[in-house]
């Protein structure tokens, strides 16, 4: 009974954001996520911004997303925050590129990672999300030219990014890439960290050269 009453006023002032978490909370309580979502809908029909919108929608996704396993409601209601309200939405990007992930939709999962890279400022979350776009593009879509400029780009924004690489350099072994394998080894001395590391990376060389 709560649940409709919050409801009601959530239907008429869109705009509160108080009402929101009790409804949630009600839900949670009594397993009436289905009911929750409907209502909120409406809510979203009466509202008339885009900054009241917004938050809503991002709420069903949730909802959608992780209570209900709707997860073409859930990607409904991201893309819309995205294409019609406010498209550097971080929350938006995240919830999506979750929701990609769990339906291995790995070309659509490349793109989402794009924009959550130029919405980001971050250098520790750029590194990431540019490494997860590379390991996907060149375990699950086996585009390798694409994979290396992926890899490159992680380490314009760290140089010393050691996964990265280690993956170039196994990509150009494989390849009989040697100029570029090459290059690696170089970057790896570089930043190696200590002398059994070097001597390693200086091992490698030899062997190529030999």
């Amino acid at each position: 009974e709560a649940l409709r009453w919050y409801g009601r006023a959530l239907i008429l002032k869109p705009d509160d954001r108080t009402l929101i978490e009790p409804m949630e909370s009600l839900a949670g309580a009594t397993g009436l996520w289905q009911e929750c979502a409907n209502t909120m809908m409406e809510a979203l029909g009466a509202a008339r911004n885009a900054d009241v919108k917004s938050p809503i929608c991002l709420r069903l996704a949730r909802i959608h997303h992780e209570f209900l396993r709707d997860f073409p409601r859930a990607e409904q209601m991201c893309r819309l925050v995205l294409d019609e309200l406010d498209p550097n939405s971080v929350e938006a990007l995240s919830r999506l590129d979750a929701l990609l992930l769990a339906l291995e939709r790995w070309a659509e999962l490349v793109e989402v990672l794009d924009q959550e890279l130029s919405a980001s400022s971050d250098l520790e979350q750029r590194v990431g999300l540019g490494f997860r776009r590379a390991v996907i593009l060149q375990v699950e879509i086996g585009d390798l030219e694409a994979t290396v400029d992926s890899f490159e780009a992680v380490l314009k924004d760290e140089p010393s990014h050691g996964e990265s690489l280690s993956a170039l350099q196994s990509i150009f072994f494989e390849r009989e890439d040697f100029e570029r394998l090459v290059d690696v080894y170089q970057r790896q001395l570089k930043w190696a960290e200590d002398d059994e590391r070097r001597a390693d990376i200086h091992q490698q060389m030899a062997t190529l050269c030999s």
